[in-house]
């Protein structure tokens, strides 16, 4: 169904429109929402048709581990790209991508933890509107804990999945 409503999405018309950003976000760790992301991801690049490709952006920037779960350990991550401020451009952009062996990108999240009250929203929107430009699809891996720039994430995605499960915690934060 998620890939049958992103096919649905209408194609850019122009090199200026932006490439769908669907972002998963989760009610509590340890409810797949990273595993659903990664097989997500790899259905999207096998039938993507733009030429651009599909990525996976890890902002999970505690506890993250899109990069651990695929097997490949990026020298530069999300981090990179948020402290960039004006120097963030398409180079440094392609830095901090990692090629799979599932045929889509990954942005990774830090090894470090990162304090989420750290991150500047409008720069980690000019992150995302950069990506949504390099790539025909942008998929955000968000951390269970909601902060201003991860609802402007959300405000900002084409769709929104909500992972969870039927724990009391889960299912409370998931409300």
């Amino acid at each position: 169904q998620i890939l049958d409503a992103s096919t649905r999405l209408a194609e850019p018309s122009n090199p200026c429109d932006l490439a769908p950003m669907i972002t998963v976000a989760r009610s509590t760790g340890g409810s797949g929402a990273s595993t659903l992301i990664t097989h997500l991801a790899a259905a999207l690049a096998s039938i993507d048709d733009s030429g651009k490709g599909v990525c996976v952006i890890d902002l999970d920037l505690q506890s993250g581990d899109v990069a651990s779960y695929i097997g490949v350990e990026p020298k530069v991550t999300i981090s990179a790209l948020l402290e960039a401020g004006e120097r963030l451009d398409s180079q440094l952009m392609r830095s901090a991508i990692t090629q799979t062996r599932y045929g889509y990108s990954i942005i990774a999240a830090p090894e470090a933890i990162t304090p989420l009250d750290t991150v500047d929203v409008d720069q980690l929107l000019r992150v995302l509107t950069l990506a949504r430009r390099h790539f025909g699809h942008v998929l955000v891996d968000l951390p269970a804990v909601w902060t201003n720039w991860s609802l402007s994430t959300v405000v900002a995605s084409s769709e929104v999945l909500l992972v969870t499960d039927l724990s009391i915690a889960s299912l409370r934060q998931a409300r």
